[in-house]
């Protein structure tokens, strides 16, 4: 009973944390100690997934092995040090992971128990709107918050809008908007830009292109005529909403305006004559 006892102290494997989340896409490390007694030389390290035998394997590392390739990577040593690391984690990679090491002792095998559960979660994006509204249009604001329920305090997030980096920090405040901010915004750890959640796509409506679908679908053909040159002669005195040049559909719809009161008037002459 007492050599056995001494086994145990002179064998063991220490994990620092047991429970350890982590966001898709991130990186994450157990950090690991392990002892024996001196004298000894370690012949292997290997660390193991619940999935499998954590005597038989096959392991997730497995010093016997080449895993150079591999998303584990064993950065410990064959001394003390046994930590892992996980690159680019999934979903799939959830659950409790083993240590497992043996020296050149005839009975020098151990593996140690109560090892680390790993957790894997999404980001998520929460978008707030003051006014309430579903459409957003001209002057309007909205708030786009990067949540990371693993680390709601401490996390840094890049805010990156149609693939480009445009600010830093937990929320994005959009201020009195205009079109020039529609487009796909999305949000990451700025230590790993692939954690990112589903793209949020903002769309603010122009106020000339709504207020003119507005009027437009109620008018008559000769009311389309009678405004067709105020809408030419004011188009570029408009620019103070630049919205117009950069809304295409306002333009091909003054276009259209303008257009189809000329086929009018071509229409009427060769009647005419």
């Amino acid at each position: 009973t007492l050599s056995f006892f001494l086994f145990l102290l002179t064998y063991r494997v220490r994990y620092r944390r047991q429970h350890i989340c982590a966001v898709k896409g991130s990186s994450v490390v157990f950090r690991c100690s392990f002892f024996y007694p001196d004298g000894e030389r370690v012949q292997t390290v290997k660390w193991g997934h619940e999935r499998h035998s954590i005597y038989a394997g096959p392991f997730i590392y497995d010093s016997e092995l080449n895993n150079a390739s591999s998303r584990f990577e064993y950065i410990g040593n064959r001394h003390h040090n046994c930590s892992l690391k996980i690159h680019q984690v999934e979903h799939n990679d959830a659950g409790k992971y083993t240590f497992r090491f043996t020296t050149d002792s005839r009975g020098g095998k151990w593996t140690g128990g109560g090892g680390p559960t790993l957790k894997i979660i999404d980001l998520s994006m929460v978008v707030s709107k003051p006014n309430g509204k579903e459409t957003m249009k001209e002057g309007d604001s909205v708030n786009l918050t990067c949540v990371n329920s693993c680390d709601k305090l401490s996390s840094e997030f890049t805010w990156f809008k149609n693939g480009e980096n445009i600010t830093e920090g937990p929320v994005l405040h959009l201020r009195n908007m205009s079109v020039t901010n529609s487009g796909n915004y999305t949000c990451s750890l700025k230590s790993h830009t692939g954690t990112a959640p589903p793209v949020k796509h903002i769309d603010v409506e122009c106020e000339y292109w709504t207020r003119a679908s507005r009027v437009g679908s109620k008018l008559t053909n000769t009311e389309r005529e009678n405004i067709s040159a105020s809408v030419i002669e004011n188009f570029f005195f408009l620019n103070t909403k630049y919205c117009i040049f950069t809304h295409w559909m306002y333009i091909l719809q003054v276009l259209f305006c303008v257009v189809g009161t000329v086929k009018v008037n071509i229409l009427r002459s060769l009647q005419g004559s």
